[in-house]
Order: structure tokens, then sequence, then C-alpha cells
């Protein structure tokens, strides 16, 4: 049996060899499906048959690949950017990402071999040869196009990092020059002092942010600081900071009467919920009300933070949660404006730091985050996200 009527014949099988490989690569956070792991395996083993059955091409054709000229199908080029452009969106290291190409090759010529024609050995290796120089070829374009996805990610977060610092450090600098004036009277005084505070209180939400989401690409568990407190209390708390830094704020509260006594992080669920309100705040009506609501449910706590505004499609809210997610899209004025991106990503990191989980809906203008944390006598504690061999900004 010829190679490329082997993988045609052979597909769903050797696709779900490339799942069960892929799926021991990622972990929990990446949350994907099989669907998302199989990604375009089927379509590039399909180029791949194709390209087999294409006429001979002399060893010329090797020395362009190498050069970095692709010479093969731009079937191939467009399959293996694609996969390197949704293994980068999904948080997939460049290792990682060739290991996937490693064991491809693997399964297909260990499966092949089974039932090659030993017959015709000069065949059989001519063959193998073109398969593993069409698979080089996928993958030098798929390692190609997710470079200079990573390059742009880095140049995308240091560019709205410098953005998002601007504009407090400037508030903060223009408020000291005019405390400088002696004849300054005292609501004045007090009113840029006031400026100062949100100025900080902006900065330090960016600066831990940005540090946890380094902590957590590093391979870090965020760490816990696990006592007795009520997230009723939590709630309140980060409401009254968020309200603090947000003029003309409104916020409709349904907390019920019990104080939700659990075993938290009260430092890190202020963060989460603090996260959730800036986010609906930048991603809002300015003129709506936020709706917080908190009860028990399921041997655990549940909170939503609903905002109104745009609804938004499915393929956002499949990767809302997702680290920088803007790259992907561009770095157009308008997201520049919106912050960084790691808000949602550090809420979902402390929640799964509580055993906890989160999801995001939005349907008829109103955009939901729920937020699931387990009781004490069921929480499960997560297990550490892989290390990674090679960080991203």
């Amino acid at each position: 049996m010829h190679l490329a009527d082997f993988i045609e014949s052979h597909l769903d099988l050797l696709v779900a060899d490339w799942i069960e490989f892929a799926r021991r690569l990622t972990d929990d956070s990446q949350d994907l499906s099989d669907e998302e792991l199989k990604d375009l395996a089927a379509q590039l083993m399909l180029a791949i048959a194709a390209d087999l059955r294409t006429p001979h091409i002399n060893v010329g054709r090797i020395a362009a690949l190498h050069a970095g000229r692709f010479a093969g199908p731009a079937t191939i080029s467009r399959v293996a950017r694609g996969h390197a452009e949704e293994r980068h969106r999904h948080g997939f290291t460049l290792d990682q990402m060739v290991a996937e190409f490693r064991a491809l090759r693997v399964s297909v010529t260990r499966r092949w071999t089974v039932h090659a024609d030993r017959e015709d050995l000069v065949s059989t290796m001519d063959e193998l040869v073109r398969f593993n120089e069409a698979l080089d070829q996928a993958l030098t374009e798929s390692i190609a196009h997710y470079t200079t996805q990573l390059t742009r990610t880095r140049d995308m977060f240091a560019g709205v990092i410098a953005h998002d610092l601007r504009s407090p450090v400037q508030a903060i600098a223009m408020s000291a020059q005019a405390l400088r004036q002696v004849r300054m009277n005292p609501d004045m005084t007090l009113k840029l002092l006031g400026r100062i505070e949100v100025a900080c209180t902006r900065l330090r939400l960016l600066i831990n942010d940005v540090l946890d989401f380094a902590r957590t690409r590093l391979g870090d568990i965020l760490p816990m600081n696990l006592q007795p407190a009520s997230l009723r209390e939590i709630v309140l708390c980060a409401i009254d900071e968020v309200s603090a830094s947000t003029p003309g704020l409104r916020v409709r509260k349904q907390l019920g009467d019990d104080n939700a006594i659990g075993c938290f992080d009260e430092q890190r669920l202020t963060q989460v919920v603090v996260n959730l309100l800036v986010n609906a705040v930048q991603h809002g009506d300015p003129r709506a009300e936020i709706a917080v609501e908190l009860g028990g449910q399921d041997e655990g706590f549940a909170m939503a933070v609903s905002n109104h505004g745009q609804t938004l499609p499915p393929e956002v809210l499949a990767t809302v949660f997702d680290p920088l997610r803007g790259a992907a899209q561009g770095t157009s004025a308008g997201r520049v404006g919106k912050g960084v991106g790691l808000g949602l990503y550090i809420v979902r990191e402390i929640v799964r730091a509580h055993g906890g989980h989160v999801e995001m809906q939005s349907s008829g203008g109103v955009t939901t985050v729920r937020v699931w944390l387990p009781a004490d006598d069921a929480r499960v504690s997560p297990s550490p996200p892989l290390p990674m061999s090679e960080p991203e900004p």
C-alpha cells in the first residue's frame, strides 16, 4: 500500500494518535476540546498525501526548503500557518508544537511500515523521504509563523503596558506639580490628592496583574493564604475599591443575607472581584448598572458580575480568558485603550487555585461572568501548570 493511500484510509486512527499526544501536552488551564486539539491535523495529513501523489521533484526541492523557499503545495503552507496560529492562541510553547510534529512523524512511520510493500524497498524508502520532506516543510512553516505571532504578541504587550502606565503616571506628575503651588486652597489639595490615590490604585492593579501573569507563565501556582473569611465582605470591599477610582459607578448588589463564610485568600479574591468589575466598566455601557450577585450553589458559592453592552460572539467567548488575546486580532487604537488584557486570565488562575471554575456568557446585550468556589470540604487542590520552557511576555 502506498503511503498516500495509507494516510487517507487510516486518517481517523492517525488523528486519534495526534489528539492523544496533544492532550498529554496540555494542562487544565488550556481547557481544549478534542476538536481544538485536533485542529488542522486531518487537513495537514491530507495535504501531505496529495503532495506524495504529485510527480517526483529532485533534491533541489530539499535545498530550496532548507533555504526557506517553500516549494510544496500552498495547501501545506496554509494549514501549517493555521496550526501555528491556533497553538499560539491556546498557549502552547514552541517546544510543545514541535513535539506534536515529531509525534505525528513517528505515528505515521510506525503504522505505515507494517502495511508497506517490503518487496519494493526502494519505492518504500522514496515515499518515506518524500513524506518527511513534506512534514519538514509544514514544521518549518509552523515555526516561522509561530515565531511571528510570538514577536507580535511581545510587541503588543510592551506597547499596551506603556500606554496603560502613561495615563496614571501623568496624572500623578501633574497633580504633584499643582501641589507645589503655595496658595493652593484645602479643597483643591484634597481633590489633587484624590487623583493621585486613584492613579496609584490603577498602577497597583496593573503591576499585580503583570506579576501574576509572569508567575503563572513560568510554571508557578499562585501562592494562596487560605483563611476563614466572608465572601460577602470581600465583594463589598472590592466594590468600594473600584468605586473610589471610578466616579459615577453604579452597582446593583444582590448578596443575600448569608455572609458566605469559607476558607479563602481574601486578598486574591478581592483581586478577582476588582478585575471583574474593571472589565465590566471597560467593556460595558457606562450609563447602565453593573449587577453583582452572590449565593450558595452545589456545595459551594456562586458569584456573578453582569454588564450591559454588545453581545459577544462565540469565537470571542471561547478565548476571553486567554492572556493577551488581542494579539491575534491586531493592535488597533481601540484595543490599546482597553488595557493589557490580563485581568480575566488572572481571574481564572486565582479561581482555579481555589479549586473553582469560571465562565462567561453573553446574550441579549448582557454579558455575565460566573464564578463558582467550592466549600471547604469540597475543595480539590489544583494541579500545577506545566513548566513553560520558553516563557512568553
